[in-house]
């Protein structure tokens, strides 16, 4: 039977209840590009984590006038979006959305009241991880193209950083944005099946063949399409979960860092040889919520002191 998951609405038209000084003048600096305003507000904030929330809030979403003949006739709600991409250790790495995929993901849209756009980048985590917040507005206008503060980033990301000895699993995210008329965009509900396919599509762009074969192992995987402030969690849990999977974990830890939650790991391969992984996440793409479910996630595993070694193999998410 196919699963279902209930759809998202993100708000674009109601301003939320934070400090709304704060969060008006946190609006301004994103939607003006103006990186060193908000390097100001953050250093006058008097909590760290709750400016973070500040940004997550209003991040990432916009709603934008369409005129007619000087007359403002209607207007284009808007947020950015991410589908977690999870590549095995025995993909090539190489992944790109192409003109089938944009079609499918429109296809996915329900009733066609709603557009989809992509870019054709399929970034890796330190890439979204490097992301500036004003960048993430600056692209949202870009997609829709919307009269917007030009946006320069790197999304190629390069190299995979994860050390080719410890074949970790490598996260990826879509990325892209969606939009309505008059109305908050919803993000549709895909069912198992049509993401899995969708995975196979990218599984072959990884591989010498040429063609879709339905047995083919799950060399990617892909998650469902979410407002970007909910993305990145999700891609990590279902990173850690696919670690979990194929790797022993003998120690873990989350240590605060200002602006950044550091996640570590040290797990032990099959030929017994120790990992040690460090992911450092940006507290406003995470959250507090989110540092507490990674930190839940974690708590599953078994701290196994006499396995825990002092010589390493450093790897990075990547």
């Amino acid at each position: 039977m196919e699963q279902k998951h209930p759809e998202q609405r993100i708000t674009t038209t109601k301003i939320p209840s934070e400090p709304l000084g704060e969060l008006l003048s946190v609006y301004e600096a994103l939607r003006s590009g103006d990186e060193a305003q908000l390097t100001r507000l953050w250093q006058q904030t008097r909590s760290a984590e709750d400016f973070s929330e500040l940004i997550r809030v209003a991040v990432a979403h916009d709603s934008y006038p369409i005129l007619s003949r000087g007359v403002v006739r209607a207007h284009e709600h808007a947020a950015l979006w991410m589908m977690p991409v999870l590549l095995d250790a025995m993909h090539g790495g190489s992944v790109a959305v192409d003109m089938s995929m944009q079609r499918w993901l429109q296809s996915q849209v329900s009733n066609g009241m709603q557009k989809v756009v992509t870019i054709e980048t399929i970034p890796t985590l330190a890439a979204i991880f490097n992301i500036q917040p004003t960048q993430l507005q600056g692209l949202l206008g870009m997609l829709l193209r919307r009269n917007t503060p030009g946006v320069s980033m790197d999304l190629q990301g390069g190299s995979p950083l994860v050390d080719e000895e410890a074949r970790l699993p490598t996260l990826r995210f879509i990325v892209g944005a969606i939009s309505r008329l008059n109305d908050d965009p919803e993000f549709p509900s895909i069912d198992e099946l049509e993401l899995r396919k969708f995975g196979l599509r990218l599984a072959i762009q990884g591989s010498p063949n040429s063609s879709i074969d339905t047995s083919m192992p799950d060399s990617a995987r892909v998650g469902q399409m979410l407002p970007f402030r909910d993305a990145v969690v999700a891609g990590v849990l279902m990173w850690l979960d696919e670690v979990d999977s194929k790797f022993e974990i003998v120690g873990w830890s989350l240590e605060p860092q200002l602006s950044i939650v550091n996640l570590t790991l040290e797990m032990v391969t099959e030929e017994g040889a120790h990992v040690m992984c460090g992911i450092p996440m940006p507290l406003w793409e995470v959250g507090s919520e989110g540092v507490a479910t990674v930190a839940k996630r974690c708590s599953e595993w078994k701290f196994r002191s006499e396995l825990l070694s002092s010589v390493v193999l450093p790897s990075r998410l990547s």
